[in-house]
């Protein structure tokens, strides 16, 4: 199949689609945050598969076959490319989100539950078991490590079970060469990718950003969790940035003025309004313009008199 058809000859006409559903709820939120609130105008909707695949896959890994999973607060999302195409796409209704509220029902609020869980939680016990864990602040307070495991094993097996089911069910799990990506913020669960691995037998790695984005400050655990983000600045750049072209400037050398010709100028000027006569009104003027008019027209209808009766001789 072509994939460039611009240009070809064919005689029929044939074209594979990948149709993506979503609830309408979600582009209205989308448009009374920014469009109503905002007041900013949105130059168009991109899928959060697109964006994670910008800032994380390149061609080759499209091309060879890929699965790239992003572990999200909410949801994980599961998108299979091959032949440089989307083939596959499903969110599952489990993320981070949910790891972090078992951990809090052993009587722990929820923002020390996200710490623990990045800095303790596992997705496989190996049995070492690190010192002083407990709740910040509170040192009489001890966490049981083996507690934490269980609870976040159970709840990372469950998502990695579905994930598992839904590669299978794409019917790509053997064209997948280069294997599975991860990202997203849950996806810094410790050992996530070797679970994975051994559940799907393939290739497991966590996802790098493309050459060329860089970011100065210092992000525990890099910038995989924003890929989303940075996707989107490099596919908005279409739509939304504009790159103005600054023409180039000539330096301009400017004439001095010529004093003679000015000189001249300003003679002729002064000439052309003495032959100008003043015009001035008032009522005699008036009057008198009209008695020459009626003077004229006399002596011109005497003219034409005489002219029509000369005088006869005297014999």
């Amino acid at each position: 199949l072509e994939t460039q058809p611009k240009g070809t000859y064919a005689s029929e006409i044939e074209a594979h689609l990948q149709l993506v559903v979503g609830r309408p709820s979600i582009k209205k939120n989308i448009n009374r945050c920014i469009v109503e609130r905002l007041k900013l105008p949105i130059a168009g909707y991109i899928m959060s598969v697109h964006a994670d695949a910008a800032a994380l896959l390149d061609d080759e890994e499209k091309s060879l076959g890929c699965a790239l999973i992003n572990f999200g607060a909410g949801t994980t999302t599961l998108s299979i490319y091959k032949d440089n195409f989307l083939r596959y796409v499903v969110t599952i209704p489990f993320g981070g989100r949910n790891i972090t509220q078992d951990i809090s029902s052993l009587n722990i609020l929820m923002s020390e539950a996200e710490r623990l869980k990045l800095a303790f939680g596992c997705a496989i016990n190996n049995g070492e078991e690190p010192k002083g864990i407990g709740i910040e602040g509170i040192d009489s307070s001890k966490i049981n490590y083996q507690e934490l495991c269980r609870v976040t094993e159970a709840r990372i097996e469950e998502i990695v079970a579905n994930i598992v089911e839904q590669i299978k069910e794409s019917g790509y799990k053997d064209q997948l060469s280069a294997g599975i990506i991860l990202t997203g913020g849950a996806s810094l669960l410790k050992e996530l990718p070797e679970l994975l691995a051994r559940e799907t037998k393939m290739s497991v790695q966590r996802g790098n950003l493309q050459k060329g984005i860089t970011f100065s400050g210092h992000q525990e655990g890099g910038l995989t969790a924003y890929s989303q983000a940075i996707g989107l600045l490099l596919l908005g750049e279409e739509n939304c940035v504009e790159k103005p072209i600054t023409p180039k400037t000539e330096p301009t050398v400017e004439e001095p003025e010529k004093p003679e010709n000015k000189e001249i100028s300003d003679e002729k000027k002064k000439k052309e309004h003495e032959k100008k006569p003043k015009k001035s009104w008032n009522i005699f003027g008036a009057i008198e313009k009209m008695t020459d008019k009626v003077i004229s027209s006399t002596e011109n209808f005497l003219t034409d008199e005489e002219d029509a009766n000369p005088p006869r001789k005297k014999n």
